[in-house]
């Protein structure tokens, strides 16, 4: 697959006055994005921008997404655009559905898509894809009220489902740090607690 260009965007509920406002301009990878002005997107050949972002949402959940709705809120996309994308890079066997144990107070499997890990199409993107950022949520992003069933390998011990996660953040983010630090579900899910629970969390 050839990559034709790194772009740095803007989202579309900026102002005008934005040096970025006429779209998008060729942007050096390496150079740092403030995630609440800018995304930045690798064009790839054969994908539209909402398949790259799926396929951006899906490289950073090692166990996969259980749904088209998990899919379209990770990568920013409407469920139906996020449905699309994941029937296409099926086809091109980026993505694939596999059965998975999973922990949510007892083990069952289920089917979840992911990315196809061993194939050389995505060897190939996947260096484009490790620096790109996605739109941003908001400019008040929503803690999620419930510790989502993926993550009971982590909270194994107490009460977790009826756990207030808008309540006690800083101690959600404590138990990933110190019980789910060789789970990479459980650390991807720090990016969805204010920053201020987290910096508590490792100070304490």
């Amino acid at each position: 697959m050839e990559i034709a260009s790194t772009k740095l965007l803007k989202p579309q509920n900026h102002g005008s006055s934005d040096p970025c406002s006429s779209g998008s301009h060729v942007y050096n990878p390496e150079t740092p994005v403030d995630p609440d002005r800018y995304y930045r997107l690798p064009q790839i050949e054969g994908l539209s921008t909402e398949e790259t972002q799926v396929l951006i949402a899906l490289s950073r959940h090692p166990f996969g997404l259980i749904s088209f709705e998990e899919c379209a809120a990770e990568a920013r996309v409407s469920p139906f655009s996020a449905k699309r994308a994941v029937a296409k890079l099926i086809q091109i066997k980026l993505v694939e559905y596999k059965a998975v144990r999973l922990f949510d107070g007892r083990v069952r499997d289920r089917e979840v898509i992911s990315v196809v890990w061993h194939s050389p199409a995505w060897r190939e993107i996947r260096p484009y894809l490790a620096t790109a950022v996605l739109p941003p949520l908001g400019q008040s992003p929503q803690i999620p009220k419930k510790i989502p069933p993926r993550l009971g390998t982590t909270f194994w011990s107490g009460d977790w489902r009826n756990l207030d996660l808008q309540a006690h953040p800083t101690f959600v983010a404590y138990r990933i740090l110190t019980d789910g630090s060789n789970d990479p579900e459980a650390l991807a899910f720090l990016g969805s607690l204010p920053w201020w629970a987290v910096q508590e969390a490792l100070d304490s």
